[in-house]
């Protein structure tokens, strides 16, 4: 992966199997190419949000990392922590 004005995506979720696809959709969409997408599964316990999670993972711009409960503000730094970006945009 190109690093060079790479924009790193962090989004952290928790039982959003409601959105998470449209939310994914929207970041394909954009014009901008050189991105990584690092979707924070912050304990989710419904299996929408696993279901839907688990159709997307075949596209290699995402990282889906699933952690226990630890809430919105620590999974959003944990994305910030792992991410290889230059620029760095929290989607919550």
């Amino acid at each position: 992966m190109n690093t060079s004005s790479l924009v790193s995506v962090i989004i952290p979720c928790y039982n959003q199997g409601a959105y998470i696809e449209e939310t994914l959709y929207s970041l394909f969409r954009q014009t901008y190419e050189n991105i990584e997408i690092i979707v924070i599964d912050d304990g989710s316990d419904d299996l929408l949000t696993k279901e839907k999670l688990s159709k997307l993972s075949s596209d290699s711009r995402i990282k889906f990392i699933s952690t226990e409960n630890i809430g919105v503000s620590a999974a959003r730094n944990y994305g910030f922590k792992i991410s290889l970006g230059q620029y760095i945009l929290p989607l919550d």
